[in-house]
C-alpha cells in the first residue's frame, strides 16, 4: 500500500486546482496546510487507486466547476476577501469588503475551470478535521505505512516538497498566499525560499515573506479561521495592502 500512497502523494492530489500560470503569464496561488474534513480508510484507498488509474495524480486538477464554491465555504471567503485587497479591487473599506470580495468571487472567478490566474493547493494531500497529530489513527497508518503523523509529515518535506518546489520553478507563479503562520519554514521550504524571509507584526498579526530565485514572493499569513487567526476584515485589509506593495506586478 505505501507504494500506491508514494505515487499518489507525490502529484498534485491535495490541490483544488485552477491555473498554474506560466513565465509569461503569472498566476496567484493560494496554499494550505491540507484538507479538511478527514477520510475513512476505504475513501483513502478508493481515492489512491482513482487518482492513479485515471492519472489524475499526474495532472493539476481544473477548478471549480462553479463561481459560487468560493462563496459557500468560509475559507474560501476568506481568500477571497484577500484576493480582492491584494488585486487592487476593494477599496480598503471593512465594512464594504465582503461585498466587495462577493463580485471579485463572480467577475475574477479564481480557482475556476476555464479562468486564469489563480491555483489553489495545499502542502499536504491527505484530509484531517484539523492539523492535531491526535486525528492520525490506524487507518491512516495501515493506508500510508507510517506508524504516526510526524513520520508521515516528515515524508512529504523529503519527497513531496521537492516537487512542488519543481511547479514553481517551472511556472514562476507572481505570488504563493499561504495560509498557517506556524508552518511558515515548511512554506518556505516548499516554495524555494532559500533564507530565513523577512517578518513583521500588522495589527497584532505576523506576516513572513520572502522571494524566491525565480522572483516569487512567497507571503505566510495566519490562519483565516480561528480567533487567533487573520479573521478581522481590518486585519485583512492592512494585510493584503502590504502584500500588494510587496508585489509591485500584482495588477499585471
Amino acid at each position: 500500500m505505501q507504494s500506491l500512497f508514494e505515487k499518489f502523494a507525490l502529484g498534485f492530489y491535495g490541490c483544488d486546482g485552477g491555473d498554474l500560470g506560466s513565465p509569461s503569464g503569472r498566476s496567484i496561488w493560494t496554499c494550505g496546510i491540507e484538507w479538511g474534513g478527514g477520510e475513512d480508510l476505504d475513501t483513502l484507498e478508493e481515492d489512491f487507486r482513482d487518482a492513479i488509474q485515471a492519472e489524475k495524480a499526474a495532472e493539476p486538477p481544473p477548478g471549480y466547476e462553479d463561481w459560487s464554491l468560493n462563496l459557500k465555504y468560509h475559507y474560501n471567503r476568506q481568500l477571497m476577501k484577500m484576493l480582492s485587497v491584494i488585486s487592487g479591487s476593494s477599496a480598503g473599506d471593512s465594512k464594504t469588503l465582503y461585498s466587495e470580495a462577493k463580485k471579485f468571487a463572480e467577475d475574477v472567478r479564481p480557482f475556476i475551470q476555464g479562468y486564469r490566474g489563480f491555483f489553489k493547493m495545499n502542502l499536504y494531500p491527505l484530509a484531517f478535521r484539523d492539523t492535531s497529530r491526535a486525528h492520525w489513527t490506524r487507518e491512516f497508518s495501515q493506508a500510508t505505512g507510517f506508524d504516526t503523523k510526524d513520520e508521515y509529515m516528515e515524508w512529504i518535506r523529503e519527497n513531496r516538497f521537492p516537487v512542488i518546489r519543481s511547479w514553481a520553478e517551472k511556472h514562476v507563479p507572481k505570488l504563493v498566499l499561504c495560509t498557517g503562520i506556524s508552518y511558515k519554514s515548511e512554506f518556505f521550504q516548499a516554495f524555494g525560499v532559500d533564507d530565513a524571509g523577512k517578518s513583521e507584526v500588522i495589527d497584532g498579526r505576523e506576516l513572513a515573506y520572502g522571494f524566491n530565485r525565480q522572483g516569487t514572493l512567497v507571503a505566510v499569513v495566519p490562519f483565516m479561521l480561528n480567533h487567533n487567526g487573520l479573521v478581522k476584515n481590518a486585519s485583512i485589509i492592512q494585510f493584503g495592502e502590504k502584500i500588494r506593495k510587496l508585489m509591485p506586478d500584482a495588477n499585471s
